[in-house]
């Protein structure tokens, strides 16, 4: 993949743009929301997008994404305006109250008896935790992000709520993304999968040092450059200049990088004192003694990288100020930062060749050795672990990638695999596993299926519970794990990618029972066609609709050819979309992970099933597995219902209910109540997996 910091005309963005749409989501404007907080927030998983859109497509008080960055202790609240793409030249142009009414979303928050009778049950849940974490010091960033343009004067008035946003004493920011502003992020986003620049000049200042393999077994050079060197390099190169393995972790606004900020703004003379600079490893250098200009031939920043983020984020925020301040253009505002400011803050600077053949594992020693004093996240080492290494060439055998590096599984596309000298053709359709999500789904199969666990790297912040997640893998690294374990990690990652697909498809049911119900002008057929799917559908939350009264009503009305039949048809449509409704607790907010970890209950309580799973080849024949889950559906999805019908809570929401650590818990036990052992003679009634000598059928 070759860097794409190149001009995008904004009609291939906008290709760009519609095409990811779909992938986030079927409706456009809740998938513009995740694609802005995709860009915004990189760092957030799918779950998380998710998560943050959940409950706000309806009546949601200008918020249509909220997320609590708890590490950095900032609330983003994103508001997205979609334009489709095809009619960006009759685009409606950015209206003043939207900014406005964005940044009053804080007071309304605040307003006790406005949210105590808002309609929406997630703005009372983001009311109660927005005013807990404003509480605890949180700044919040509005970001209102517009697949438009906007006149002079809607600019002009957003500076000055930007402006008022920033003179508040709550610790507010206000940021307007139009098409341009919204293109330049996603570029730059894009370059963390870009490949390493192959050529890259830098000039250092007088008094650079050069050790030779005499010293040392790689060359080095040690010298220093100046801010405006540094920011140059960045704007020309973004994220590809940065290792692969912390690359995906830019950005974040933690303490220690705004301190680095902070200095970079305030002090830049003192920067050199302050600050350990960065650790540049690169194939060859070549330094010129004259001009002091040094070539880098593929170069990685490997150390350092929240240091060059900190002073780029310095200077995005100064250029920002003078462009607002209306006094000069942003071409001066740019010149003059670079030449005035920047130019005066020095950073360290050691570059590394990488010349010793010997020691392959040499580069990421030396990657994690420099960074195990900084800011870096703990996942971002667990690729060079003994034991991660060995589940990927494990999985490897059974015929999936284990990604367990940023960027690996999109090498393979350019290059075999360095150890396993295996491409992406090697492997079928949805056979890439990805570190982090394994641990995810390890945590629910494990039983941890608490919503908490579902974020963040919770399996790799604690080391008992990543031996324990990861089969007892050891604290000095020895892998005893087996293959039994390995093919009940993929187990585990199948049944999760059909809980998955139903889910979607769910979803989409949900979209075409709306149309149906409300809009005019739908065919009969039409009406008749997307029931009759869904009846015959194995998805795995709706077995309580076939079960329900409304089953002999439907099968009534089916094959009527009269004009009742229509209204009859609308009708019933409605009286689904309210089941639905009643069922949303189990639509999202991690219901999967739940599920995960009841089915796995049930595998477990069932005496040689998961013997048989893995012996015979179907813990990775996803057409059986669904044969097999659909027998254990109903009892699952009854225990969650009944669980959450029980709650006296008459005010905990779906997301609550899910959040609670509790709720696992007791889903547990209502499932073990609605067990009907074996011995009982029923056992096959909740059950209808049944063992013989031979294999495992369906009753």
């Amino acid at each position: 993949m070759t860097t794409i910091l190149h001009t995008l005309t904004d009609k291939d963005f906008h290709k760009r743009v519609d095409k990811e749409l779909k992938d986030y989501d079927e409706q456009p404007s809740r998938g513009f929301v995740k694609f802005c907080a995709s860009i915004l927030l990189p760092d957030l998983s799918k779950e998380e997008l998710e998560y943050g859109v959940e409950g706000l497509h309806t009546n949601d008080d200008s918020i249509d994404f909220f997320w609590a960055d708890n590490e950095n202790q900032v609330i983003y609240i994103i508001q997205g305006k979609y334009e489709k793409p095809s009619d960006m030249k009759d685009a409606t142009k950015a209206q003043k109250t939207w900014g406005d009414h964005l940044l009053q979303v804080h007071e309304r928050l605040y307003d006790y008896d406005y949210i105590s009778n808002h309609t929406n049950l997630k703005i009372r849940d983001i009311s109660e935790e927005y005013l807990e974490k404003k509480d605890k010091g949180y700044a919040t960033e509005f970001k209102l992000c517009h697949l438009g343009t906007s006149g002079k004067d809607v600019k002009l008035h957003y500076s000055s709520v930007s402006k008022q946003a920033l003179a508040s004493e709550n610790n507010l920011t206000f940021d307007y993304l139009d098409k341009d502003k919204l293109k330049d992020v996603y570029l730059e986003v894009n370059t963390r999968d870009a490949d390493i620049p192959e050529n890259v000049d830098v000039i250092l200042l007088e008094g650079s040092a050069r050790l030779g393999k005499k010293q040392v077994k790689h060359n080095v050079l040690f010298g220093a450059l100046t801010g405006t060197d540094l920011i140059k390099l960045r704007k020309q190169h973004g994220y590809a200049l940065f290792d692969k393995n912390i690359r995906y972790h830019l950005g974040k606004a933690n303490k220690v990088n705004k301190e680095i900020t902070k200095t970079a703004i305030e002090i830049p003379t003192l920067f050199f004192y302050y600050n350990n600079g960065i650790t540049i490893i690169a194939d060859k250098f070549k330094l010129n003694e004259e001009t002091l200009k040094v070539k880098l031939t593929r170069p990685q920043i490997i150390n350092g990288a929240q240091t060059v983020e900190s002073i780029y984020h310095a200077f995005s925020e100064l250029l920002r100020k003078k462009i607002s301040s209306k006094t000069v253009s942003s071409e001066e505002a740019f010149n003059e930062l670079l030449e005035q400011h920047f130019s005066k803050l020095i950073v360290l600077m050691r570059i590394i060749e990488r010349t010793n053949k010997e020691n392959v594992h040499f580069e990421a020693d030396v990657i994690r050795y420099n960074n195990t004093q900084s800011q870096i996240k703990t996942t971002d080492f667990f690729s060079l672990k003994s034991d991660q290494r060995a589940y990927q060439k494990s999985f490897f055998d059974e015929g999936y990638f284990y990604e367990i590096k940023r960027g690996e599984w999109l090498s393979l596309k350019q290059a075999p695999h360095s150890v396993l000298q295996c491409s992406q053709s090697d492997f079928g359709k949805s056979c890439r596993i990805q570190m982090d999500n394994l641990s995810k789904i390890l945590m629910a199969w494990r039983g941890y299926a608490a919503y908490k666990f579902m974020l963040g790297a919770y399996a790799f912040e604690n080391d008992e519970m990543y031996r324990e997640v990861f089969f007892n893998t050891s604290s000095q690294g020895v892998e005893l794990f087996t293959k039994d374990d390995i093919r009940e990690c993929i187990l585990a990652f199948n049944i999760m990618q059909i809980l998955n697909d139903q889910t979607k498809l769910l979803k989409k049911f949900k979209a075409d029972l709306k149309s149906i119900s409300s809009a005019q002008g739908v065919s009969k057929e039409k009406k008749e066609r997307i029931i009759r799917e869904l009846l015959e559908s194995d998805i795995y939350l709706f077995h309580q609709v076939k079960l329900s009264k409304l089953s002999q009503k439907i099968v009534s009305i089916l094959g009527k050819s009269d004009r009742e039949v229509e209204a009859e048809l609308t009708n019933l449509a409605k009286e689904i979309q309210e089941i639905f409704t009643a069922y949303d607790a189990q639509i999202g907010s991690g219901s999967e992970y739940y599920f995960l970890a009841l089915i796995r209950k049930i595998i477990i309580k069932s005496d040689g099933h998961l013997e048989h799973l893995l012996r015979s080849g179907d813990y990775k024949n996803k057409e059986n597995l669904k044969r097999y889950l659909k027998g254990w559906y109903r009892s699952i999805s009854n225990a969650i219902s009944s669980v959450y019908s029980q709650d006296k809570d008459e005010t905990k929401t779906p997301n609550k209910f899910y959040k609670d650590e509790k709720t696992i818990d007791l889903i547990f036990k209502e499932l073990d109540n609605s067990v009907i052992h074996s011995e009982t003679g029923d056992y096959g009634n909740v059950f209808p997996l049944t063992l013989n000598s031979k294999a495992l059928s369906i009753r």
